[in-house]
């Protein structure tokens, strides 16, 4: 995970120096002259004096990618110690199977975690100090506030790769499901746009990719702010407990 900690910030100064532009989204609009955006864009700015938004959204163009880059190389870790069978010499020693999976899913959002805001945090330095802007206290809450939007989203993303890890223990599956949630999110933003039926609606609510795609909007929209945090207070507790009766079942068999 260091060195792919590291590949992600010499591209991140790479891409700071060149002006090169990178894009995992789009542009849906605006509010005072500042871009509203869907996903992750960096490195292009409208001006040649770029608001403070624009350099927060280049600050976090790679945030998305990083996290999923590093929770597939974690969950893989968790997912050898059940397929070797270390997890079963533990049980078989007394330990309680769910304890023990929820310490690694602990740990892991713990080790991710402080790798994103460490990795936000030279990205945030790298950006504003080569744009020579140097954000008030106000727009550091903000940008800390985006950060840990971010981060909120990203853990449940993870707790959805454990729990389906659970279900079929297949690494594959993790691998598959997180192609699967950015383009069914995008397939479905694209058709029905902001008319959605209650179905679409439902699934985007419950689709990690979406609200992460939708993060960047929050000092602007609201709603971004309440739909989020809902998602991340109601969808982890609901994975761990989801996660804790496969594990149960599993035991009892």
């Amino acid at each position: 995970m260091g060195l792919v900690f590291g590949a992600f910030l010499v591209l991140f100064g790479i891409m700071t120096f060149t002006e090169s532009p990178f894009s995992m989204g789009t542009v849906r609009g605006e509010q005072d002259g500042i871009p509203l955006i869907n996903g992750f864009i960096g490195f292009s700015y409208e001006s040649s004096e770029p608001s403070f938004w624009e350099l927060a959204y280049t600050s976090t163009a790679f945030s998305g990618l990083l996290w999923v880059v590093f929770m597939v190389l974690s969950t893989d870790v968790v997912a050898k110690e059940f397929q070797t069978g270390t997890i079963k010499l533990s049980v078989a020693h007394g330990q309680n199977i769910y304890k023990i999976y929820l310490c690694k899913w602990v740990a892991t959002i713990c080790v991710l975690g402080v790798m994103h805001y460490v990795y936000s945090a030279i990205t945030s330095a790298v950006t504003f100090a080569y744009n020579g802007v140097v954000p008030s206290g106000e727009e550091l809450a903000q940008l800390l506030a985006l950060v840990s939007f971010h981060f909120l989203v990203m853990a449940v993303l993870t707790a959805i790769c454990f729990t389906l890890y659970v279900i079929t223990d297949s690494t594959v599956a993790v691998l598959a499901v997180i192609p699967i949630f950015m383009f069914s999110s995008v397939f479905v933003t694209a058709i029905y746009g902001d008319d959605r039926n209650l179905l679409a609606e439902t699934y985007l609510n419950i689709n990690p990719m979406y609200h992460l795609s939708q993060a960047s909007r929050f000092w602007a929209e609201g709603e971004v702010i309440y739909s989020t945090t809902l998602f991340g207070v109601i969808g982890i507790p609901v994975l761990l407990i989801l996660s804790y009766l496969l594990l149960r079942r599993r035991e009892l068999k």
